[in-house]
C-alpha cells in the first residue's frame, strides 16, 4: 500500500527487531500452554507491516493490555525462511505460550506449525487463511470467496453488460484464491464476461503492466476487478496512460471494483475512481485472534474452531455516510 504511516511503537518491527510489549524473561523450554496460569506471553508473527498489519496489532495490543499479556511482535517482510526464524526464535527464546501468525506462504507455515506444536505452543492463524487446519488451534479470517461474490454483485450492479478484467493476487495465497474464486462464481450466469484474469502476485509492478497490456488486448473492457486495494494506484496509472481514466458519466471510463478498504480506497471512492470496494472489518481479526490465542493458552475449549469476519461493500455513492466505517478513511484523517 502507499502512504505506510509505520506507528513509533512499531519502529522495532520496521528493521526486523523483536517488539516486546512489558517486560518477559527469556526461556529455553517452549510455553507452558496447557492451562497456563499467571501472565502469559504471545508471540505475534506478521508477514509485514503497512497500515492493515498496523490496525490489527493495535487491536490485539488493546486486548493483551487488558489481560496483562506481554507480546513478542515480529515482521518478516514477506520472506517465509525469515518468518520460520522468528517463530523459533518465539517459542525457544522468548517462551511464548501460544502464537499468532500471519503466514508469508500458506504452504511454507506447516513447518513452522509443526515445530509449535512440538513445543506445545497453539497456533492461531490470522488473516491468511489455511486450507488445511487440523495441525492449527484457532484461525481467523475473512471469508474471501463470499468478498469475491460481494465484489461480484457490485459489478453487476451497474445493471450493464460488464466486460471485466480482474487483477489477482498471490495464488499461494488463499484469500487470493478465493477471491477468484467467488467472483467467477458470483459472474456465473450473469450477463457480465470475464475477459481475463491477470496474475499480479501482490505485486505493483505486475499489476500495473498487466493491466496495460490486457487494455491493448481488450480495448473494450468496461470493469476491472482488484483482489486489493493494494494495486489501485498501478491500475489508476495505467488507465491514466491509456487515455482511460475518465469520470464517471464520461464516455470511456472504467469502472474498479476493489477488496480491503485501505487509505487509496478511501480516497478513490470519494474521488469517483474506483466504484465499490469490498471492506474488512480488520481491527475485530485483530481482536478475535489474540481473544482466542489467550484463551487456548489459559486452557479453554473453545466451540469452533475458525471464525470468519464478514466484509460489506461501500460505494462512491455512499462514502460520505459510511466514512467512519472504513478502516482506511480513519488512517487517512489521523
Amino acid at each position: 500500500m502507499k502512504r505506510k504511516k509505520i506507528l513509533v511503537a512499531l519502529a522495532a518491527v520496521a528493521v526486523g527487531l523483536p517488539l516486546i510489549a512489558g517486560c518477559s524473561e527469556p526461556s529455553s523450554t517452549g510455553g507452558e500452554t496447557a492451562g497456563t496460569s499467571g501472565p502469559l506471553t504471545i508471540g505475534v508473527a506478521f508477514d509485514q507491516m503497512n497500515e492493515v498489519r498496523q490496525l490489527e496489532f493495535a487491536a490485539i495490543e488493546k486486548v493483551a493490555n487488558a489481560e496483562n499479556a506481554k507480546l513478542v511482535q515480529q515482521s518478516s517482510n514477506f520472506d517465509a525462511a525469515t518468518q520460520a526464524s522468528q517463530i523459533q526464535t518465539m517459542i525457544d527464546v522468548n517462551g511464548v505460550n501460544a502464537l499468532i501468525v500471519i503466514p508469508v506462504d500458506a504452504d511454507q507455515i506447516d513447518a513452522s506449525i509443526t515445530y509449535a506444536n512440538s513445543k506445545n505452543v497453539p497456533v492461531v492463524i490470522l488473516d491468511r487463511p489455511l486450507s488445511n487446519t487440523d495441525n492449527i488451534a484457532y484461525q481467523v479470517t475473512g471469508d474471501p470467496i463470499a468478498e469475491g461474490k460481494q465484489a461480484a454483485e457490485a459489478v453487476l450492479a451497474s445493471g450493464k453488460a460488464e466486460k471485466v478484467i480482474e487483477i489477482m493476487g498471490s495464488l499461494t495465497d488463499n484469500n487470493a484464491v478465493g477471491r477468484r474464486d467467488g467472483f467467477t462464481a458470483g459472474l456465473e450466469g450473469q450477463k457480465a464476461t470475464l475477459l481475463q484474469q491477470v496474475p499480479a502476485d501482490w505485486d505493483t509492478t505486475k499489476a500495473l503492466d498487466g493491466v496495460a497490456n490486457a487494455l491493448q488486448t481488450y480495448p473494450h473492457a468496461t470493469t476491472i476487478y482488484l483482489h486489493s486495494d493494494y494495486y489501485i494506484a498501478s491500475v489508476l496509472s495505467a488507465l491514466k496512460e491509456a487515455g482511460r481514466l475518465q469520470p464517471q458519466g464520461k464516455d470511456g471510463h472504467v469502472r474498479i471494483v476493489s477488496i480491503d478498504g485501505d487509505a487509496d480506497a478511501c480516497a478513490a471512492l470519494k474521488d469517483g475512481t474506483v466504484e465499490a470496494v469490498v471492506v474488512n472489518d480488520v481491527k475485530q481479526f485483530g481482536t478475535a485472534a489474540i481473544t482466542a490465542a489467550i484463551a487456548i493458552a489459559r486452557g479453554e475449549t473453545l466451540a469452533a474452531k475458525e471464525e470468519k469476519i464478514p466484509a460489506f461493500v461501500v460505494t462512491s455513492s455512499d462514502i460520505a455516510t459510511k466514512e467512519s466505517e472504513v478502516w482506511g478513511c480513519q488512517i487517512k484523517n489521523s
